[in-house]
């Protein structure tokens, strides 16, 4: 609505022009411009709109139509069961000649191979990828160059229960954080405890365990019915 008296003032403008120079346009044509003018950038802002109206006032009232609605999902990290050990992996490329994906595999792996060296029958693997949850699961086919990598995931697993389970971005901030942290520091930092973590990392740590969710938001215009 800002931009109307700009697209009015302009289109009068160029209708002054025009006459100054010897040409015609009339007042009807100046309004239909100004309208077609006023659609086109309701257009770039509600591109899903279909019907165009063609009076100021339907114009109007299509856009009162549209509704904002937020559609959002709580994500939250939960503790395993007693007895059972969790890991949140996100893997980063920071191993020479190795792709994302073969990094995450190796985080799986050596995921799995702690908890069986810590005498764990049971464990959770977390991830915000779906390619190696659908692998491990048989949904996907194994790309070449991480099929070894499975072949032993898959041989650990016969010595622990593993379950891999897909978990969204917002409820897996601790592994993603520190994958961004070994990026940064080139994959030289490692920590041993809670102590050793930054304090962004003790903040994440103490909001899953307070079971603190987060939350995923979504926006998107929607048109009542209506046509013209």
């Amino acid at each position: 609505m800002k931009a109307v008296p700009s697209i009015i003032i302009w289109e009068l403008w160029k209708r002054r022009n025009n006459l100054k120079h010897g040409g015609t346009i009339s007042f009807n044509i100046l309004v239909y411009q100004v309208n077609a003018n006023i659609w086109q950038l309701a257009k770039f802002k509600f591109p899903k709109v279909r019907n165009r109206p063609t009076q100021w006032p339907n114009i109007v009232e299509v856009l009162a139509s549209f509704k904002t609605i937020v559609h959002y999902k709580m994500v939250q990290w939960h503790p395993p069961p007693i007895g059972t050990i969790k890991f949140n992996t996100d893997g980063a490329n920071i191993i020479h000649d190795t792709t994302n994906t073969e990094a995450e595999a190796i985080a799986i792996r050596e995921a799995i191979a702690y908890g069986i060296a810590e005498g764990y029958a049971r464990c959770i693997i977390e991830r915000d990828s779906l390619l190696l949850k659908k692998i491990l699961e048989g949904e996907w086919k194994t790309p070449w160059q991480i099929n070894t990598i499975i072949e032993d995931i898959k041989e650990f697993m016969n010595y622990c229960d593993t379950e891999v389970h897909h978990i969204y971005r917002e409820g897996n901030k601790l592994a993603d954080y520190m994958a961004n942290l070994a990026l940064d520091w080139n994959g030289k930092q490692k920590f041993r405890g809670f102590k050793e973590l930054t304090g962004e990392g003790k903040c994440i740590v103490n909001m899953d365990k307070a079971l603190v969710p987060n939350f995923i938001f979504n926006t998107r215009k929607i048109q009542t019915d209506r046509t013209w």
